[in-house]
């Protein structure tokens, strides 16, 4: 009976202790009107959008989550990324960093968005809509700069492969001018006994 009547007596002592930590230690206090309690201020911002942050105020987060995801070989969790940076910044830059950064995503062979020829159209249009006074995240700059030369590149690409057709073209002809001038060498001398 003893342990029953010690933990009675403890649980009557912590309601003791709770009671008087609860009551008001000004004598006044205790008589106010429960209408005249402080009102509790917080601190949560009073504009819904932010939209004409200058670019160095832009929140990067999801662009710096997306480049780590890609990094570590997650195409799909960096697009998402990608795309909610945009979302969630609101401004013509950030929606830009992230075309140009998904665009990137559609040109590597081991993406499943692999498309380089569409990555190649849209990065073209994204060019022109570039804004020189842009503060572009460093990521994104070496996104751009690896497109131009993307975009060089095939452009190369293209000049070698039209070259190559047209030697295949004029070898061709060659081949078939020597092979008349053949026949008729052949036909002058007449058949041989």
């Amino acid at each position: 009976m003893l342990p029953r009547c010690s933990s009675i007596a403890l649980v009557g002592a912590c309601l003791l202790l709770q009671a008087c930590g609860t009551m008001p230690t000004d004598p006044q206090a205790g008589n106010s009107d429960p209408s005249a309690a402080q009102d509790i201020t917080l601190n949560l911002p009073t504009q819904d959008c932010q939209c004409d942050l200058p670019p160095d105020q832009l929140d990067t987060t999801f662009l710096e989550r997306g480049f780590q995801a890609l990094g570590q070989g997650d195409h799909i969790e960096a697009l998402q990324n990608f795309q909610r940076y945009a979302r969630l910044e609101k401004s013509t830059q950030a929606e830009w960093e992230s075309e140009v950064s998904i665009a990137f995503l559609s040109i590597l062979p081991s993406s499943p968005l692999y498309a380089p020829d569409e990555a190649r159209k849209t990065y073209r249009d994204l060019r022109k809509e570039r804004v020189e006074d842009w503060q572009i995240d460093q990521q994104v700059a070496l996104v751009a700069e690896t497109m131009d030369m993307f975009l060089e590149e095939r452009r190369y690409s293209r000049e070698l492969e039209e070259q190559v057709t047209t030697l295949e073209e004029d070898l061709e002809k060659k081949e078939e001018a020597l092979k008349r001038l053949r026949d008729l060498t052949l036909g002058q001398r007449g058949p041989q006994r």
